[in-house]
C-alpha cells in the first residue's frame, strides 16, 4: 500500500531516494527561477534600447567595452525600476538639484540595504554617465561614498595554498582543470575566452608548443603564453609563462582532443567552446568562470582566488630576491616599466632580457609548482591516449572489466 502523505518512508535506500528527490526538486526550482530572471532582464534590455537616447548612450559605451556597456544598461534599468520611473529620459528631464537629491537618497537606501560602498559608487557613476549624455551642461552635486575603494565583501577572503590549492586545481573535468591552471598562471578569464565568445586564447598564442611524432609538446621551459591586445584588460599585449606541471596538463588536454579526431591548428582555441554552440569556437568569459566555479563551489571559492594565489606566490619569490618586481607586474598583465619597453619596441624584448625573465620564472617555480604531480599527470595522459586509440572490441572488454570490478566493491 502506498505510504500516506506526510508519513515516514521506510526501507533501505528510502533516505537516499528522498534526498535525491529533494535535490532534483531544488535544482528544478533554481533553473526555473534563473530562466525567469533571464527573461525579465532580456525584456528590460529590449525596452530600454527602443529609446533612441538610451541606444546612442549604450552604443557610445560599447565602442570601447561591450561588457561595460551591458553592465551599465542593466543597472540603468534596475535604477529606474527602484525609483519608480518609467523611462530613463524622465529622470534626465528633471532639475539638477532634484536629480542630486534623488540619487543621494537612493545611495542611502542602497547602503542601508547592505550593498557594498563600491557597488553604490558604480551605480552613481553609471547614472552620471547617462545624465551627462542627455545633458552635458547638467550640474550635479558631488556624492562621495565612504570606503568605496575597499572591497568589503572580499576582506575575509583567504588565498588558497598548499594542499587546499592542489585540491582546488585537481578537481573537475579536464577542461575545468586547464581553465583553473591558466587562471592560476595569472591570466584573467577574459584572456581565455572573450566576453562574447568571439575570440580567446589560441594554440598560436603558445609559441613554444610544437608538433612532434608523439603529439603536441612544449619545446622550452618555462613555456610562454602570449596574451594579445584584444584579450588584455589593459588593451596591450603581454606574456607570461607556464610551470612544468601546467604545461603538461595543457598538452595532455590538447592531445586528447586531437586523439578524438579534432583537427588542431594555430587558430584553434586552447579551451574549446561547449558542444552545441554552433559557430562559436571559443568560450565566453562568463562560461570560463562558470566552468571553473562548478568544480570549486563545494569549497565556496571564487575562481579569481587562483589568480590572487599566483600573484601571492610570485610576491613570496620577489621577497626572497628570486625575481624583480617589474617581472611580477608584467606577468600579471599590469602596466609597468617593462610593459612600456615591450610595446614601444613592437612587442619584442632584447633576447638577453627575455632569457633573464625565463631564468627568473624558473627560480620562482618551486613557489608556484605545487598543484600537480608531474609523474601522475604523465601516466594519466598515457592512459587516456591508449583509451582514445583503442578499437571498439578493446573498449568493450575494458568496460566489462570495470563493470565486474564495480560489482565486487
Amino acid at each position: 500500500m502506498p505510504a500516506a502523505c506526510g508519513s515516514e518512508a521506510k526501507g533501505p535506500g528510502a533516505g537516499v531516494a528522498f534526498s535525491e528527490l529533494r535535490w532534483a526538486s531544488t535544482e528544478k526550482t533554481r533553473t526555473e527561477s534563473k530562466t525567469i530572471r533571464i527573461t525579465e532582464a532580456q525584456s528590460r534590455r529590449e525596452r530600454l534600447l527602443r529609446e533612441p537616447k538610451v541606444r546612442s548612450w549604450y552604443q557610445d559605451s560599447r565602442r570601447k567595452s561591450a561588457i561595460t556597456a551591458d553592465v551599465r544598461l542593466r543597472r540603468l534599468g534596475l535604477l529606474c525600476e527602484e525609483l519608480g520611473i518609467k523611462s530613463p529620459v524622465e529622470l534626465a528631464a528633471k532639475d539638477s538639484d532634484v536629480i542630486s537629491t534623488i540619487l543621494g537618497d537612493h545611495a542611502d537606501r542602497m547602503l542601508e540595504a547592505g550593498h557594498a560602498p563600491g557597488y553604490v559608487t558604480t551605480v552613481l557613476k553609471m547614472a552620471r554617465s547617462w545624465l551627462r549624455h542627455c545633458n552635458p551642461d547638467l550640474n550635479l552635486r558631488p556624492l562621495r561614498i565612504k570606503d568605496a575603494d575597499i572591497p568589503v565583501t572580499l576582506l575575509n577572503e583567504r588565498v588558497p595554498e598548499g594542499e587546499e590549492l592542489r585540491e582546488l586545481l585537481a578537481s573537475g573535468t579536464p577542461k575545468a582543470r586547464v581553465i583553473k591552471s591558466l587562471i592560476n598562471s595569472g591570466f584573467r578569464p577574459g584572456a581565455i575566452g572573450s566576453y562574447e565568445g568571439t575570440d580567446g586564447l589560441k594554440i598560436g598564442d603558445l609559441p613554444d608548443l610544437e608538433s612532434t611524432p608523439t603529439g603536441l609538446a612544449f619545446s622550452r621551459r618555462p613555456s610562454m603564453v602570449v596574451i594579445r591586445p584584444q584579450l588584455s584588460k589593459t588593451g596591450r599585449q603581454y606574456f607570461s609563462f607556464l610551470t612544468s606541471a601546467k604545461a603538461t596538463l595543457i598538452t595532455a588536454y590538447l592531445n586528447e582532443r586531437a586523439a578524438k579526431g579534432e583537427k588542431l591548428t594555430l587558430d584553434s582555441p586552447v579551451v574549446e567552446s561547449q558542444p552545441g554552440h554552433i559557430g562559436r569556437r571559443f568560450m565566453t568569459s562568463d562560461a570560463v568562470r562558470i566552468e571553473a566555479w562548478r568544480s570549486m563551489r563545494s569549497r565556496k571559492r571564487r575562481p579569481y582566488v587562483l589568480r590572487h594565489s599566483f600573484d601571492t606566490q610570485l610576491l613570496n619569490a620577489e621577497a626572497k630576491g628570486l625575481i624583480p618586481h617589474d617581472f611580477r607586474v608584467f606577468w600579471m598583465g599590469h602596466k609597468g616599466s617593462i610593459e612600456a619597453v615591450y610595446t614601444t619596441n613592437h612587442r619584442r624584448l632584447p633576447e638577453s632580457l627575455l632569457s633573464e625573465m625565463r631564468a627568473a620564472f624558473l627560480r620562482a617555480e618551486p613557489f608556484i609548482e605545487s598543484e600537480v604531480d608531474l609523474e601522475t599527470e604523465k601516466k594519466r595522459s598515457n592512459i587516456m591516449a591508449k583509451v582514445t586509440q583503442a578499437d571498439a572490441e578493446t573498449l568493450g572488454e575494458l568496460a566489462k572489466l570495470l563493470d565486474d570490478a564495480a560489482r565486487k566493491l
